[in-house]
């Protein structure tokens, strides 16, 4: 049926009021129209049911085209999955080489351990070297001041500035203390990078999985037929195999009964019937093996 506008429809009522209800006459004067009676008197009892038929017709065009209007419209799960994959390849690129299959484990590039190792070698060796200064000033430092050699008194007050500059370097603020400490704090943010990358990956596949979970059901809903393809509920309490094949109709109201199933024990039972009936009859293959491989998953995860 086309979509009537309002206006047009009361215009064509009123010239049907007009046309032969109201001024309608016949070729010898007498009435002829819609509400009049052969002597052209109106009949009002006609004129007064058809206003009310017309009125509930209206009203139920209306009452259609608003339920028809506020409709949801047909969700594109497809597009959704595609959006959510780009979003995940998107966050996996901050992981390099990472999959969705192994993502949870990542861990912090090499090359953080190796400035932090870098650093702490550093430092070790500043303090072995202040160790060798330390005993260079012991060892000169024994005489006087003034027996000492010009050469030995330069390598006692060498000794003694390059001990004190590394002692000041590994020191809180010093250049090997702070570059130790940037190493650190670098490894830790990106640690907590990683973290926040795994946990948006997790939301991510969550939303993911319970899109996959609506485009299963609506493959399954598109193959559970209607009242009028499906077998009745007896057939499930049927037992299939080579002599009893399944039928369509049967295998659609597995479908519909694992659709309905409203805990797992039910869905496990259907989910069962489903692959008795399809391994019963190898026409069904073909036809349903998309729908086949969802309860093989479903029964999968849910053992």
């Amino acid at each position: 049926m086309t979509s009537l506008n309002f206006n047009s429809m009361n215009m064509m009522n009123m010239n049907m009021l007009g046309g032969f209800g109201m001024t309608g006459l016949g070729m010898n004067g007498f009435g002829g129209g819609l509400f009049t009676n052969c002597f052209g008197d109106f009949e009002y009892d006609k004129m007064a049911g058809f206003a009310v038929a017309n009125s509930l017709f209206s009203v139920g065009v209306q009452a259609f085209q608003s339920i028809r209007s506020q409709k949801e419209p047909k969700v594109d799960y497809k597009e959704e999955k595609n959006d959510i994959d780009e979003k995940i390849n998107k966050q996996l690129e901050k992981l390099p080489g990472a999959t969705e299959d192994d993502y949870y484990a990542y861990q912090v590039e090499s090359k953080y351990d190796d400035a932090i190792s870098t650093a702490n070698t550093n430092i070790e060796n500043a303090k072995k070297s202040i160790a060798s200064y330390e005993e260079t000033i012991n060892t000169l430092g024994a005489k006087k001041e003034s027996e000492m050699t010009a050469a030995e008194k330069s390598k006692f007050d060498e000794a003694k500035k390059q001990k004190a500059e590394l002692e000041k370097s590994i020191a809180e603020g010093g250049e090997l203390y702070e570059a130790l400490k940037e190493a650190e704090e670098a490894k830790a943010k990106r640690q907590d990078e990683i973290n926040e990358i795994i946990s948006n990956i997790d939301k991510l596949l969550d939303e993911k999985d319970k899109i996959q979970n609506s485009m299963d059901m609506q493959t399954l809903k598109d193959a559970d037929g209607n009242r009028l393809t499906r077998a009745r509920k007896e057939c499930m309490t049927e037992n299939y195999d080579e002599k009893n094949p399944a039928s369509k109709a049967d295998i659609r109201r597995a479908f519909n009964e694992f659709i309905k199933a409203k805990d797992n024990n039910s869905k496990k039972a259907a989910a069962d019937k489903i692959l008795e009936m399809y391994d019963s009859n190898p026409k069904l293959e073909d036809k349903y093996s998309k729908e086949i491989k969802i309860i093989e998953n479903w029964i999968e995860e849910n053992p």
